[in-house]
C-alpha cells in the first residue's frame, strides 16, 4: 500500500482516530485537567475579589431597588425632607437664631451650613442653606416648627423603604462570617507554606469584605435613626431693589437707536411710496381720458 493510500485511509477513519486520541487522554489523566481548570477558576475569582480589596473597593451589595422582603413586619424606612421658606427683609439673623434653637431642642444637629449676603445697598438679601439631621421621634414637631421661621415657599418629603437591602445585608454579614471561620480553621490545619500565604489572602479579603458590609448596615441604622432635613432662607427683597434713575448715557443712546430706526423705516419704504405715487398718476390720467 502506497503513502498516498494510506493518507487516504487516515482521512476516511478521522472520526475514528479522535475518539481514540479522547479516550487515551481521558485514561491518562484528563479528570486531573478538569480538577485544574476547575481549581484555576475559583482562585481566579477569589482573586479578584482580593484585589479589589487591596484596591479599597467595596464589593458588589444589593441596590436599594433589590428586594422588597415583603415578609418583614418591621419595615426599614429612610425619610428625608426640604423646607424652603423667605423671611422678612432685616430678620434674616433672628430666624436663624430660631432654626439653631429648634434643632437644640430637639436634639439634633446641624451638619453643614453656609449662609451668605448677596448684592449691594438697597438690592442687597442673606441666603443661607442649612442641612439637618433630627431625631426619628422628633421629626414632625420639628419640621412644623421649622415652617414658622418664615412664608413656606417650598416643601417635599420623601421616603424610601430600604428593608430588603438591609435584610439582605444582614444575611451576608451571617455568611460570609461563616465562610471565614472554615478560612481560619482551614489555615490551622495547613501544613504546606504556600496553601498558609493563599489562606491568609482570602481572611483578608473576607474581613475587609465584612468591615463594608457592616459599614452599610451601620449607615442604614444611622440614617433610619436620624432624618435628614435640608432647610433653604432667603431674606424678603426690598422693594425698591430695582428702581434707579436713568442714566443720561442711556438716553443718548435710546434716541440714537430711535432715530436709526426711523431712518431704517424711511429707506425701506421709499420705493414703495414713489412706486404708488406712479400708479396713482397713471390710474388718474387713464381715467381723464376714459
Amino acid at each position: 500500500m502506497t503513502m498516498k493510500d494510506q493518507l487516504l485511509k487516515l482521512k476516511e477513519n478521522w472520526l475514528l482516530i479522535a475518539i481514540l486520541v479522547v479516550v487515551v487522554v481521558m485514561m491518562s489523566g484528563g479528570s486531573n485537567v478538569m480538577n485544574k481548570v476547575g481549581g484555576v477558576a475559583s482562585f481566579a475569582t477569589d482573586s479578584m475579589m482580593m484585589e479589589q480589596s487591596y484596591r479599597g473597593i467595596a464589593p458588589p451589595m444589593p441596590g436599594y431597588g433589590g428586594d422588597f422582603a415583603p415578609e418583614v413586619e418591621e419595615r426599614v424606612i429612610l425619610r428625608t425632607a426640604s423646607i424652603g421658606a423667605e423671611v422678612e427683609r432685616g430678620e434674616f439673623k433672628a430666624a436663624e437664631q430660631r432654626l439653631r434653637g429648634i434643632i437644640s431642642s430637639a436634639d439634633g444637629f446641624i451638619l453643614n451650613e453656609n449662609a451668605n449676603k448677596n448684592g449691594e445697598g438697597k438690592s442687597s438679601y442673606y441666603r443661607g442653606s442649612y442641612q439637618l439631621k433630627i431625631p426619628l421621634n422628633n421629626y414632625e414637631s420639628t419640621v412644623e416648627q421649622l415652617k414658622t421661621l418664615g412664608e413656606v415657599k417650598s416643601f417635599n418629603e420623601n421616603t424610601i423603604d430600604v428593608t430588603g437591602r438591609y435584610v439582605s445585608i444582614e444575611d451576608e454579614i451571617k455568611t460570609e462570617k461563616g465562610r471565614l471561620v472554615r478560612f481560619e480553621q482551614m489555615l490551622k490545619d495547613a501544613d504546606r507554606v504556600e496553601d498558609k500565604i493563599e489562606l491568609t489572602d482570602r481572611i483578608y479579603s473576607l474581613e475587609r469584605r465584612i468591615m463594608h458590609l457592616e459599614d452599610s448596615r451601620d449607615d442604614i441604622d444611622e440614617r433610619v435613626d436620624f432624618t435628614t432635613v435640608s432647610v433653604s432662607l432667603t431674606e424678603e427683597r426690598s422693594g425698591y431693589a430695582n428702581m434707579h434713575f436713568v442714566k443720561f448715557s442711556e438716553l443718548v443712546k435710546s434716541f440714537v437707536e430711535s432715530l436709526s430706526n426711523l431712518f431704517r423705516l424711511i429707506f425701506v419704504g421709499l420705493p414703495w411710496l414713489i412706486a404708488l405715487a406712479i400708479i396713482a398718476f397713471f390710474w388718474k390720467l387713464f381715467k381723464r381720458k376714459a
